[in-house]
């Protein structure tokens, strides 16, 4: 409720004053006139009361005979009185038709700006329809960036599993390593004492041979020499004795011979045997040499494991770099 009150007075006056100013009394103009005061329905029944009044003043206007007066004066003064209101009526009228005119101008124009802002909310309808595509677009492209973020971070935590589980083999291959040097240092070592016992037994064997076929020699040669000695001091003995003697050491040259053969043929045998020995451990340094190379190949392999770990390692590390930026 409005702190200040209006009274009738205050709406006829201001009813009067609009007119007056050639105006249309309508509910704003009044209601502006008085300064807004009073609720806006008691203004509109003041304004009712307004108009009954001067519909009756206007009946009021219209003199009845009077006694006295003459009849031609009484309707001069009651056609003065009707042209003096039908003046005041028209002059309100055209004013009423006037402001009706100027406020039709004023609501075309508020049309126009209506339809202006109309097309200006269309396009602003348009834009926020195109702003609102955008967002879901963004929301989208925000949803799918959550979605490769949470797929990246599970790579990451899948690639830093893997990464622990390939220190894991790593320190697993290192040990490995560790053991199979070990194995092959003590294969090696293996295979050069092997090598230098088989190779001290074929000189030692070797050695032996040659010792006793010289021996051989050197004996046959000290009873050839015995021999032909008794030849010469028994050649002036007796022809025929010398002659069997001579067969007979012939005979026994023969088997000794014989002997000499069968022991150098032992001892080539024994040297055959030895080389075949001698082979045998050649070819057993050889299949250590190879289990040496195998090893090697293996230690070859863990080193390219390695790389392949460095470089998985960078892998790992370049998700995290993009990801960054």
């Amino acid at each position: 409720m409005r702190a200040t009150a209006v009274s009738f007075e205050d709406v006829r006056n201001a009813f009067f004053e609009v007119l007056a100013e050639g105006g249309n009394p309508t509910f704003e103009a009044i209601y502006t006139k008085i300064g807004r005061r009073g609720g806006a329905d008691v203004v509109r029944k003041l304004i009712a009361e307004v108009k009954t009044e001067a519909a009756n003043l206007h009946e009021k206007l219209t003199l009845s005979r009077m006694p006295g007066v003459p009849d031609p004066l009484v309707d001069l003064l009651n056609e003065f009185a009707r042209t003096s209101w039908d003046l005041a009526l028209d002059g309100a009228t055209k004013n009423l038709e006037a402001a009706r005119a100027d406020l039709e101008r004023k609501e075309d124009a508020l049309e126009e700006e209506n339809k202006a802002l109309r097309a200006t909310a269309d396009d602003f309808v348009q834009k926020a329809l195109l702003l609102q595509k955008e967002l879901a677009g963004l929301e989208r492209m925000c949803a799918e960036r959550t979605e490769r973020i949470q797929a990246l971070t599970e790579e990451v935590q899948h690639l830093t599993e893997r990464n622990e589980n390939l220190h894991a083999e790593i320190a697993h291959y290192q040990r490995r390593i560790g053991e199979l040097e070990g194995s092959v240092q003590a294969e090696r070592e293996r295979g050069d004492r092997l090598l230098a016992s088989a190779t001290e037994r074929h000189e030692v064997a070797l050695a032996s041979l040659t010792e006793r076929h010289q021996a051989l020699v050197a004996e046959l040669r000290a009873e050839a020499e015995r021999q032909m000695k008794l030849a010469d001091d028994r050649a002036d003995g007796d022809r025929k004795h010398l002659l069997k003697q001579t067969d007979d050491l012939r005979q026994e040259f023969v088997r000794k011979e014989s002997s000499l053969k069968q022991a150098l043929e032992g001892a080539q045998i024994n040297e055959k045997k030895a080389r075949e020995e001698l082979r045998d451990c050649r070819k057993e340094s050889a299949g250590l040499r190879e289990q040496l190379a195998e090893a090697n190949g293996k230690i070859t392999a863990l080193s390219s494991i390695e790389a392949l770990i460095g470089s998985l390692r960078t892998a790992n590390n370049t998700p995290e770099r993009k990801e960054q930026d």
